[in-house]
């Protein structure tokens, strides 16, 4: 081949090459458009993903300190509770010892009852002597007494003899 024919292809490739290269040049130049609208579109979203994650941090330390608030507030409530529960606990015995203590109670209270009717039964009775004791002593007075004499006297049959007569 000659060196025209030579100079002429390369001359061909080169323009060829310079085509395709100012084809390659501008599609880089869209691609590099497309990509530096894709940045500022994904800066965009990184900005608002920022944004969106600093909210979401600041949530995330409220909910913290709420649930530090509450935790503490749950400890408040269990050591209350747990005094709560000491305080059944010494209310239950009481009420098993008061039950007890009634039961015992209601037992002394009926052998109580057994006695009481019985010493009424004997103040009864002695009563009852007492009463006939007086009633004798009364009987006894009577007898001893001057009128009981004076009507014993007056209603006997010699006594009659000797009255005097009416007028």
């Amino acid at each position: 081949m000659s060196p025209a024919v030579l100079i002429e292809y390369e001359v061909m490739a080169a323009a060829e090459s310079a085509k395709t290269s100012a084809e390659m040049v501008e599609a880089l130049k869209s691609d590099l458009k497309g990509l530096r609208e894709q940045v500022a579109s994904l800066s965009g979203q990184n900005a608002t993903l920022e944004s969106e994650a600093a909210r979401l941090r600041a949530e995330k330390k409220q909910f913290e300190n709420e649930r530090t608030r509450l935790e503490g507030a749950n400890w408040a409530l269990q050591f209350e509770l747990s005094g709560w529960r000491k305080q059944v606990e010494r209310l239950a015995r009481q009420v098993y010892e008061t039950r007890q203590e009634r039961e015992t109670m209601q037992e002394l209270n009926r052998q109580l009852q057994v006695q009481l009717r019985e010493t009424k039964h004997l103040l009864d009775e002695l009563d009852a002597k007492h009463r006939l004791d007086d009633l004798e002593k009364n009987i006894k007075d009577i007898y001893q007494s001057r009128i009981w004499r004076t009507l014993v006297t007056l209603s006997s049959p010699v006594e009659k003899l000797f009255r005097p007569r009416g007028k």
